[in-house]
């Protein structure tokens, strides 16, 4: 296990050439597949749609909407059909799409804010995640009770690029990045803290009930500590401006995902379990608490919305000043230049009797 101490900087864009390699070899798509911004996709007239996931593939139920699109046709009848793929890095996917190897990125905001000050011309169409996921887990016994008590700590990460997810929850208590010793500690980096090596690790809505169904209790804090929105949809500003209707298809799509999970997670929770082997969690009941919270966290948690997909720009805003003021990123955003809820009313305008219906009468 490495560990390292980490200065203000902006941390590794990754290995673009490897991803890339990844994306358009072993992970390449369907027969028939084209490149992102040409016509037809595969030989059925549906069009595959590339999404650079910033997590492993085999964790479905965080995708469960996805999934349920590609399972009951509102992909389809919107034209396209969602080939998942894992980034190597935390900020591959916004290179990927930026160089038009895939058709859209799912980042964390501060992920796409920092690929942004850095002059990657990304556009987030689709704000999947209403509140903010991030946060620290300690073991149920630990002294560390807050953020504040991070500090001088050991915390582990996945990559070393997370530290911008970091920051700003370590900001709200009065700390900087620098005053912890962060972990680089891989996918399994929960065992590191399970096994005593570091006393934290940063985590999310969605994985830490992961963790749970394997076994792991921890105790989780730090959601509530910012305002602001999670992971969403971006696309290069290219294929937003030559290709709207291909962002339309992909946004009413997740939405209608998004609209099934809200009334049978159970059923989204099926559907994300047959999609890869060894798909986790494994059991249906720890998918089916996954799936519950994705479809909290898409309808707004407490705060709910009826719009799936919307951005609040000044929640943005006041995250992209965060970060720079704390010098994580090394320019100003004006984020109107990279959000667009231009979409959002098309997304949202579907029939939700129907899906509701489908979701209901699911049979596996």
């Amino acid at each position: 296990m490495r560990s390292i101490r980490m200065k203000r900087t902006l941390f590794g864009l990754g290995s673009v050439v490897a991803a890339g390699a990844l994306l358009l070899g072993c992970a390449a798509a369907p027969s028939g597949g084209t490149s992102p911004g040409g016509e037809d996709a595969a030989s059925d007239g549906v069009r595959d749609v590339r999404v650079v996931l910033a997590v492993n593939k085999e964790l479905a139920g965080e995708n469960a909407n996805l999934h349920v699109a590609n399972e009951l046709g509102y992909a389809e009848e919107n034209g396209i059909r969602f080939v998942l793929e894992s980034a190597l890095g935390s900020t591959d996917g916004t290179k990927l799409v930026s160089t038009g190897q895939a058709e859209v990125a799912y980042p964390s905001p501060f992920v796409a804010l920092t690929a942004r000050a850095s002059g990657v011309p990304i556009v987030s169409v689709f704000d999947n995640l209403q509140t903010n996921i991030f946060g620290f887990a300690v073991k149920p016994n630990s002294p560390i009770a807050s953020i504040a008590d991070l500090k001088g700590k050991k915390v582990a990460l996945g990559d070393g690029g997370w530290t911008v997810i970091a920051a700003p929850l370590l900001a709200s208590a009065g700390l900087t990045i620098d005053d912890v010793e962060w972990v680089v500690a891989g996918e399994r980096r929960q065992l590191a803290v399970e096994q005593g090596d570091v006393d934290a690790v940063l985590t999310w809505e969605m994985e830490y009930q992961n963790w749970a169904d394997q076994g792991l209790e921890f105790r989780v804090f730090g959601q509530d500590s910012v305002p602001y929105q999670s992971n969403t949809l971006v696309m290069s500003e290219e294929l937003v401006k030559s290709d709207p209707d291909l962002v339309k298809a992909i946004a009413r799509a997740s939405a209608m995902g998004a609209e099934f999970i809200q009334h049978n997670p159970e059923a989204g929770a099926q559907i994300a379990t047959q999609t890869y082997e060894g798909t986790t969690p494994q059991s249906l009941e720890g998918m089916t608490a996954v799936v519950t919270k994705l479809a909290e966290l898409m309808a707004g948690g407490e705060g709910g919305t009826d719009r799936y997909g919307a951005h609040r720009a000044d929640d943005w805003q006041g995250l992209a000043d965060s970060l720079f003021a704390d010098g994580v990123i090394g320019a100003e955003v004006d984020v109107s230049t990279m959000l667009s809820d231009d979409f959002i009313d098309y997304a949202n305008d579907f029939d939700r009797d129907r899906v509701r219906q489908d979701a209901e009468g699911y049979k596996p």
